[in-house]
Protein backbone atom coordinates (compact mmCIF):
# COMPACT_ATOMS: atom_id res chain seq x y z
CA UNK A 1 0.00 0.00 0.00
CA UNK A 2 0.76 3.50 -0.71
CA UNK A 3 1.47 5.98 1.93
CA UNK A 4 -1.43 7.73 0.80
CA UNK A 5 -3.55 4.88 0.40
CA UNK A 6 -2.75 3.66 4.23
CA UNK A 7 -3.71 7.48 5.28
CA UNK A 8 -6.91 6.84 2.96
CA UNK A 9 -7.45 3.64 5.06
CA UNK A 10 -6.71 4.89 8.87
CA UNK A 11 -9.08 8.00 8.08
CA UNK A 12 -11.82 5.39 7.12
CA UNK A 13 -11.05 3.40 10.66
CA UNK A 14 -11.56 6.28 12.20
CA UNK A 15 -15.10 6.88 11.06
CA UNK A 16 -16.38 3.63 11.41
CA UNK A 17 -18.52 3.05 14.55
CA UNK A 18 -17.48 1.98 18.15
CA UNK A 19 -18.32 -1.85 17.72
CA UNK A 20 -17.07 -1.60 14.22
CA UNK A 21 -13.68 -0.55 15.29
CA UNK A 22 -13.79 -3.04 18.61
CA UNK A 23 -15.35 -5.76 15.63
CA UNK A 24 -12.13 -5.09 13.14
CA UNK A 25 -9.09 -5.15 15.80
CA UNK A 26 -10.84 -8.25 17.17
CA UNK A 27 -10.57 -9.92 13.69
CA UNK A 28 -6.95 -8.83 13.22
CA UNK A 29 -6.10 -9.64 16.76
CA UNK A 30 -7.40 -12.68 18.42
CA UNK A 31 -9.44 -14.18 15.24
CA UNK A 32 -7.66 -17.47 15.76
CA UNK A 33 -7.79 -17.54 19.59
CA UNK A 34 -10.81 -19.41 21.82
CA UNK A 35 -13.92 -17.21 22.17
CA UNK A 36 -12.31 -16.37 26.00
CA UNK A 37 -9.47 -15.02 24.34
CA UNK A 38 -11.19 -12.95 22.42
CA UNK A 39 -13.27 -11.63 25.46
CA UNK A 40 -10.24 -10.97 27.05
CA UNK A 41 -8.68 -8.92 23.99
CA UNK A 42 -11.70 -6.84 23.97
CA UNK A 43 -12.08 -6.29 27.89
CA UNK A 44 -8.36 -4.69 27.63
CA UNK A 45 -9.66 -2.19 24.97
CA UNK A 46 -12.35 -1.27 27.54
CA UNK A 47 -10.64 -1.14 30.34
CA UNK A 48 -8.02 0.90 28.62
CA UNK A 49 -11.07 3.40 27.73
CA UNK A 50 -11.85 3.69 31.31
CA UNK A 51 -8.11 4.72 32.50
CA UNK A 52 -7.34 8.40 32.10
CA UNK A 53 -3.76 7.06 30.53
CA UNK A 54 -5.55 6.20 27.47
CA UNK A 55 -8.16 8.24 25.35
CA UNK A 56 -11.47 8.48 25.62
CA UNK A 57 -13.29 6.74 22.95
CA UNK A 58 -13.18 3.30 21.67
CA UNK A 59 -11.57 4.30 18.01
CA UNK A 60 -8.96 6.34 19.98
CA UNK A 61 -7.60 4.01 22.31
CA UNK A 62 -7.59 0.64 19.40
CA UNK A 63 -5.95 2.99 16.82
CA UNK A 64 -3.09 4.63 18.95
CA UNK A 65 0.00 3.96 17.63
CA UNK A 66 1.99 1.19 18.33
CA UNK A 67 -0.85 -0.34 20.36
CA UNK A 68 -2.38 -2.65 18.82
CA UNK A 69 -0.13 -4.16 15.91
CA UNK A 70 -3.20 -4.64 13.45
CA UNK A 71 -4.02 -1.71 13.01
CA UNK A 72 0.01 -1.22 12.20
CA UNK A 73 0.48 -0.91 8.30
CA UNK A 74 3.40 -2.74 8.10
CA UNK A 75 1.33 -5.74 9.92
CA UNK A 76 0.12 -8.80 8.36
CA UNK A 77 -3.27 -8.57 9.06
CA UNK A 78 -3.80 -4.63 8.62
CA UNK A 79 -5.34 -4.91 4.90
CA UNK A 80 -7.14 -7.93 6.24
CA UNK A 81 -8.54 -6.49 8.68
CA UNK A 82 -10.05 -4.03 6.29
CA UNK A 83 -11.89 -6.56 4.27
CA UNK A 84 -12.41 -9.44 6.76
CA UNK A 85 -14.86 -11.08 4.97
CA UNK A 86 -12.54 -12.06 2.12
CA UNK A 87 -10.47 -13.74 4.44
CA UNK A 88 -12.54 -15.88 7.38
CA UNK A 89 -15.27 -17.51 7.46
CA UNK A 90 -19.05 -16.37 8.36
CA UNK A 91 -19.29 -18.45 11.45
CA UNK A 92 -15.92 -16.81 12.98
CA UNK A 93 -16.95 -12.92 11.95
CA UNK A 94 -20.15 -13.42 13.41
CA UNK A 95 -18.68 -14.81 16.74
CA UNK A 96 -16.53 -12.06 16.57
CA UNK A 97 -18.99 -9.50 16.31
CA UNK A 98 -21.25 -10.96 19.14
CA UNK A 99 -17.99 -10.34 21.31
CA UNK A 100 -17.52 -6.68 19.96
CA UNK A 101 -21.10 -5.62 20.78
CA UNK A 102 -20.68 -7.38 24.07
CA UNK A 103 -17.72 -5.16 25.17
CA UNK A 104 -19.70 -1.53 23.77
CA UNK A 105 -22.64 -2.42 25.44
CA UNK A 106 -20.65 -3.49 28.48
CA UNK A 107 -22.80 -6.97 29.05
CA UNK A 108 -19.54 -9.20 29.10
CA UNK A 109 -18.05 -9.26 32.37
CA UNK A 110 -14.19 -8.95 31.84
CA UNK A 111 -12.55 -11.62 32.21
CA UNK A 112 -8.72 -10.84 32.44
CA UNK A 113 -9.01 -9.14 35.85
CA UNK A 114 -8.62 -5.52 34.47
CA UNK A 115 -5.51 -6.19 32.19
CA UNK A 116 -4.80 -3.28 29.99
CA UNK A 117 -2.13 -5.26 27.82
CA UNK A 118 -1.90 -8.71 26.45
CA UNK A 119 0.78 -10.29 24.41
CA UNK A 120 0.66 -13.55 22.45
CA UNK A 121 4.15 -14.83 23.14
CA UNK A 122 3.88 -17.70 20.55
CA UNK A 123 4.67 -15.40 17.41
CA UNK A 124 8.01 -14.10 19.69
CA UNK A 125 9.08 -17.33 21.38
CA UNK A 126 7.95 -19.38 18.30
CA UNK A 127 10.66 -17.46 16.38
CA UNK A 128 12.92 -19.16 18.89
CA UNK A 129 11.55 -22.88 18.85
CA UNK A 130 14.50 -24.10 16.60
CA UNK A 131 16.67 -23.33 19.28
CA UNK A 132 14.46 -24.44 22.31
CA UNK A 133 11.51 -25.92 21.03
CA UNK A 134 9.71 -26.43 24.21
CA UNK A 135 10.51 -22.32 25.40
CA UNK A 136 6.78 -21.63 24.54
CA UNK A 137 4.95 -24.43 26.96
CA UNK A 138 7.29 -24.11 29.15
CA UNK A 139 6.30 -20.41 29.44
CA UNK A 140 2.70 -20.54 29.44
CA UNK A 141 2.93 -23.80 31.99
CA UNK A 142 4.81 -21.12 34.64
CA UNK A 143 2.32 -18.45 33.72
CA UNK A 144 -0.67 -21.64 34.58
CA UNK A 145 1.41 -22.05 37.83
CA UNK A 146 1.53 -18.58 39.15
CA UNK A 147 -2.15 -17.81 38.00
CA UNK A 148 -3.47 -21.12 40.03
CA UNK A 149 -2.75 -24.07 37.71
CA UNK A 150 -6.31 -25.41 36.36
CA UNK A 151 -4.66 -29.06 36.38
CA UNK A 152 -3.75 -29.29 39.77
CA UNK A 153 -6.50 -30.24 42.47
CA UNK A 154 -8.56 -27.80 44.10
CA UNK A 155 -6.64 -27.80 47.48
CA UNK A 156 -2.88 -27.53 45.72
CA UNK A 157 -1.85 -23.92 46.68
CA UNK A 158 1.53 -22.72 45.67
CA UNK A 159 3.97 -22.47 48.40
CA UNK A 160 6.25 -18.92 48.60
CA UNK A 161 9.43 -20.89 47.23
CA UNK A 162 6.93 -22.47 44.00
CA UNK A 163 6.02 -19.28 42.62
CA UNK A 164 9.15 -17.78 43.45
CA UNK A 165 10.35 -21.03 40.99
CA UNK A 166 7.69 -19.96 38.53
CA UNK A 167 8.69 -16.06 38.83
CA UNK A 168 12.24 -16.81 37.89
CA UNK A 169 11.52 -19.12 35.23
CA UNK A 170 9.23 -16.71 33.19
CA UNK A 171 12.14 -14.30 33.67
CA UNK A 172 14.26 -16.80 32.07
CA UNK A 173 11.95 -17.60 29.52
CA UNK A 174 11.17 -13.78 28.64
CA UNK A 175 14.43 -11.71 29.62
CA UNK A 176 15.49 -11.43 25.97
CA UNK A 177 11.85 -11.07 24.14
CA UNK A 178 10.12 -7.80 23.86
CA UNK A 179 8.05 -6.31 25.48
CA UNK A 180 10.07 -5.54 28.02
CA UNK A 181 7.40 -4.65 31.01
CA UNK A 182 6.63 -8.27 31.08
CA UNK A 183 9.74 -9.23 32.86
CA UNK A 184 8.86 -7.13 35.69
CA UNK A 185 4.84 -7.43 35.32
CA UNK A 186 3.68 -10.36 36.58
CA UNK A 187 1.08 -11.72 34.19
CA UNK A 188 -2.86 -11.45 35.21
CA UNK A 189 -4.59 -13.83 33.53
CA UNK A 190 -4.43 -16.56 30.34
CA UNK A 191 -6.59 -17.06 27.83
CA UNK A 192 -5.32 -19.37 24.71
CA UNK A 193 -1.68 -18.32 23.81
CA UNK A 194 -2.71 -15.02 24.77
CA UNK A 195 -1.23 -14.04 28.88
CA UNK A 196 -3.04 -10.69 30.06
CA UNK A 197 -1.24 -7.65 32.12
CA UNK A 198 -2.32 -5.28 34.40
CA UNK A 199 0.45 -1.72 34.15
Amino acid sequence: MTPEQIQEEMQFLRGVSRQEVVYRMLFGEARGEPIEAQVGVGCVLRSRLKDARWPNTYNDVALQPAQFSCFNPEDSNFEKLLDPEKHEATSVLVQLRWVAKGIVDDVLLDNVAGANHYYDFSVIVGQGQRRDPFRLKRYLRAVDLLLGDPQAPATHVLDPTERQNARDLIHTLVKDLPPKWDDEVLPVARKGHLVFFKL
